[in-house]
């Protein structure tokens, strides 16, 4: 059973969330490191269930806001309760640059859009002890990423290939049409490369 909190502590809680959405908006890691507490982690669960730890905060910030431009999130719903607020977010931008160890390739310029949701923890300064954080990598690779999007398609010729192993005919067709995927989007990140 979740306990409500009080009008003030939903108050300070929201703005160090909306300080934290600032800074996203603005790229800037260092204001988006002072919502943290000293302490902080960031728990990915887009990442494998990654964690950030306290010192590694913002640098992971920079290079995330060096690759993908956000504008500032908007909130769809915010839930608080005694020990935590969960905020359902939504994210836009443009693609800038490589994103590394996430994507390799990027398509600059490219727009994206996904939603997320938050777990927050506070200190007793309402800045955050704790953050997980639920959202689809995936959603976002297909927005921004050519070569995200033909590793997704292998994967995709894998899962047939185990699907249909018994009835050769039909994976042979299905194998085919995945190739052909593959085949154009790797002739568009050729004629990127070339172009660029």
């Amino acid at each position: 059973m979740t306990v409500p909190v009080s009008t003030d502590i939903a108050t300070a809680r929201e703005a160090n969330i909306n300080a934290w959405a600032d800074a996203i908006g603005a790229g800037n890691a260092d204001e988006w490191r002072k919502c943290f507490s000293p302490g902080a982690t960031i728990r990915e669960d887009a990442f494998g269930d990654q964690t950030v730890e306290a010192g590694e905060l913002r640098d992971y910030a920079a290079t995330v806001f060096e690759s993908i431009k956000i504008d500032r999130p908007t909130f769809q719903t915010i839930i608080h309760d005694d020990e935590r607020t969960a905020v359902w977010w939504r994210m836009t931008g443009t693609a800038a640059k490589p994103w590394p160890g996430v994507f390799d390739t990027i398509t600059p310029g490219a727009k994206f859009t996904f939603d997320g949701v938050s777990i927050f923890e506070f200190d007793e300064n309402y800045r955050y002890a704790s953050q997980n954080v639920f959202w689809d990598l995936r959603s976002l690779a297909r927005q921004v990423s050519p070569e995200a999007n033909a590793l997704e398609l292998m994967q995709e010729l894998r899962h047939l290939h185990l699907k249909h192993l018994d009835t050769s005919g039909r994976f042979v067709e299905d194998a085919r049409g995945s190739f052909a995927k593959i085949d154009e989007l790797h002739s568009q990140l050729l004629v990127r490369e070339t172009a660029g």
